[in-house]
């Protein structure tokens, strides 16, 4: 996750931004138990589903949407 929070900094994303986008990026990977260069689309669909399922807020799943199209992408 060191070069997610590198290259966030370099785009001058906000320490409050990087640090989401850390936290969900780490917890996508608890979560598929694989490492990025394992991931494939489906893993990250389950996981907003997962999310979704939750009823977690449009803002959060919003969140996670961008924090994982930021390093996947």
């Amino acid at each position: 996750m060191y070069n997610l929070e590198r290259e966030l900094k370099i785009r001058g994303f906000c320490r409050k931004t990087i640090k989401a986008y850390v936290y969900y990026n780490i917890k996508f990977l608890n979560f598929a138990r694989k490492s990025p260069k394992e991931i494939a689309n489906e893993e990250v669909k389950r996981y907003l589903e997962y999310l979704a399922n939750k009823q977690v807020s449009n803002a959060t799943l919003n969140l996670a949407i961008n924090a994982l199209k930021f390093y996947y992408t």
